[in-house]
């Protein structure tokens, strides 16, 4: 007795259907990856950073203590994208998010983009420690430190949600949206707040603050572009991301801090930005006191 074939509805996605399940000929999803090129990039940016940590821990080795406020937070940048571009290169830290659907050898497929969730957990975990050296070098005031780190975060927060989130749909590029205004705060901050507060500053100081926060304003808007036609849109390769965010980085976190400790003065406690107290660098002992951070009265 012959047996009768049922016919199942077959599963759609985004209008598509899906074809048969035949050994030999399902489409297999397509895979935007990162090419040679990309890796090579990768590559560059660990051995960049790993020389800039090595330099800058032993620029600081040779500072008094009390005057390696900045060469500690700069290390720990340099550091952190060590970490994050092995992490990349080793082909960690990446996941694979739904782009859109193509045609491949005349069958539709799903088209996947290789995303680096490492590089946003890189940027949620350095930018805050750039900006917080800005503000150190302006003399901001503690409690406008914490509304630009919280703000900070926001930024890098809803530019993850937009990198992981499938397809091209609109809320994709709402939480896009968000992730600029939540730049535009931060420059603001940079430019207005940041600004008032250096020109009471020594003239080396807000020279070099003005300097700093236009190169990393400048830089930090490249990043948005590279993001809408990279992650959002699918305009450039994966490859051609890649390089473009590792040229980015190395300019604003290695460039950055090695240009900051170069021209910033740090042992004069005149034309210092951040002079640590003896309690954050000397064995507190049986005469310990509370822990005082610069600048707040005794």
């Amino acid at each position: 007795m012959a047996t009768a074939i049922i016919a199942k509805p077959l599963p759609s996605l985004n209008g598509w259907v899906q074809p048969p399940t035949i050994p030999g000929h399902r489409p297999v999803p397509y895979l935007s990856h990162v090419g040679k090129g990309g890796k090579d990039a990768l590559w560059v940016g660990f051995v960049v950073f790993l020389v800039s940590t090595l330099v800058v821990a032993v620029m600081m080795a040779r500072q008094q203590k009390k005057y390696r406020g900045f060469h500690l937070l700069t290390m720990l940048v340099a550091g952190i994208a060590t970490l994050s571009y092995y992490a990349m290169a080793v082909g960690s830290g990446s996941t694979y998010v739904k782009v859109g659907v193509r045609e491949v050898q005349g069958q539709k497929t799903v088209d996947l983009r290789q995303i680096f969730w490492a590089r946003e957990v890189d940027w949620a975990l350095t930018t805050p420690l750039l900006l917080l050296e800005l503000a150190l070098l302006a003399g901001l005031p503690w409690l406008e430190i914490m509304s630009l780190l919280i703000v900070n975060e926001a930024m890098a927060a809803t530019r993850l949600f937009s990198a992981l989130h499938p397809g091209q749909a609109a809320a994709k590029w709402g939480w896009y949206a968000f992730s600029c205004l939540f730049l535009l705060g931060i420059f603001y901050m940079l430019i207005w707040n940041g600004r008032q507060c250096a020109q009471a500053r020594p003239s080396s100081l807000s020279q070099l603050y003005t300097q700093l926060a236009l190169y990393t304003i400048v830089l930090w808007l490249i990043y948005p572009i590279i993001f809408a036609l990279g992650e959002g849109a699918s305009c450039i390769s994966s490859s051609a991301e890649t390089i473009a965010y590792t040229i980015l980085d190395i300019f604003a976190k290695a460039m950055f801090g090695l240009w900051l400790l170069a021209r910033h003065k740090h042992d004069s406690a005149e034309e210092s930005a951040m002079v640590l107290p003896e309690s954050w660098t000397e064995p507190r002992g049986a005469k310990a006191g509370a822990i005082r951070l610069p600048g707040e009265e005794d």
